[in-house]
């Protein structure tokens, strides 16, 4: 019956089942693709759009993929969009073959093996790279080199507590300082955005507020006073208890800086559940489904400030 079609019908029917199903009834794409060479070369770029490794079982699958260089080269070609919550080892001769990589969620030395990889080999990824990533460590200028990283456009991690100083070492005190070196490794930066996770309340809770607007506040200051790189949007990602407190993180922008928070700042209220860590992990894996990012789901301060006004 498809002999008889247009191969312009098929061609579409063919993608719109993969897409489908690419996710929840992947197995069924798999065999789909797999019924012959035209057919593969259709699904194939949508399959392996976006590689999502979640669980340990799928960290093991996908060594053993990378294992044989004939299928990593086949598969990895087509990746686009890279998320996995663990760390994976990715050698050299694999990494080459992420020519279309645009964006990295998970691990930054992730991440950071596949640049070296791809700097080693002559190629590059692609300018508008986005990670998403735990934190920037104290070493970054030390553990990943400026030709690495000087590239990247878009960075979304976590706000930092600067009651944990052991998680960025010696490289700052306190908010300010701790941007500052952000803006200064990234010199092509345009989105940097920060994920407020707060799954559990803290036993001082008034006082880990105010600590936490204190940061957001230094935060805001810093980039809006930077000239170079010339950030364009300052996202902020509020989960759990953080998002009842939307109203003082805009009046805690404009007084950082009205004109620039008015514009530049932008909120995204997620109201979607998150208990723990391992909750956190699910959504990033949901969100990298969706074509979900901080840039996609913020809205910038003005509409808050006149959803505010409406109501």
């Amino acid at each position: 019956m498809a002999e008889k079609l247009p191969i312009e019908l098929v061609d579409y029917i063919l993608r719109l089942a993969a897409y489908q199903f690419r996710f929840h009834n992947r197995s069924t794409v798999v065999k789909l693709a797999l019924t012959s060479s035209f057919v593969y070369n259709i699904v194939a770029p949508i399959l392996y759009e976006r590689l999502i490794v979640e669980s340990d079982t799928e960290v093991d699958s996908f060594s053993e993929v990378m294992d044989d260089k004939a299928v990593a080269a086949s598969v990895l070609k087509h990746v686009r969009v890279l998320c996995s919550a663990y760390q994976l080892h990715i050698s050299s001769s694999v990494a080459a073959h992420f020519v279309k990589l645009e964006a990295v969620y998970g691990s930054i030395n992730t991440w950071s093996s596949i640049a070296q990889a791809q700097a080693r080999s002559g190629s590059t990824i692609a300018a508008e790279v986005r990670f998403w990533t735990v934190d920037l460590p104290a070493d970054f200028p030390q553990t990943y080199h400026h030709t690495e990283i000087q590239n990247l456009t878009h960075v979304h991690s976590f706000m930092p507590n600067f009651a944990l100083l052991h998680t960025f070492l010696e490289i700052s005190r306190d908010a300010a300082g701790w941007t500052r070196h952000i803006l200064e490794l990234l010199p092509r930066l345009t989105h940097l955005g920060f994920s407020h996770v707060s799954p559990e309340e803290p036993s001082d809770e008034e006082e880990a507020k105010e600590k936490d607007l204190g940061v957001f506040e230094l935060i805001v200051k810093t980039v809006a006073a930077c000239q170079k790189p010339c950030v364009q949007v300052l996202a902020v990602r509020l989960t759990g208890s953080a998002v009842a407190r939307v109203e003082a993180y805009i009046r805690v922008a404009q007084a950082a800086n009205e004109d620039w928070a008015t514009q530049r700042v932008c909120i995204w209220l997620d109201k979607r559940e998150v208990r723990d860590w391992t909750d956190e992990v699910s959504l990033m894996a949901e969100d990298a489904r969706r074509e979900c990012t901080i840039w996609t789901e913020s809205k910038p301060l003005k509409l808050h400030l006149e959803a505010a006004s409406a109501a």
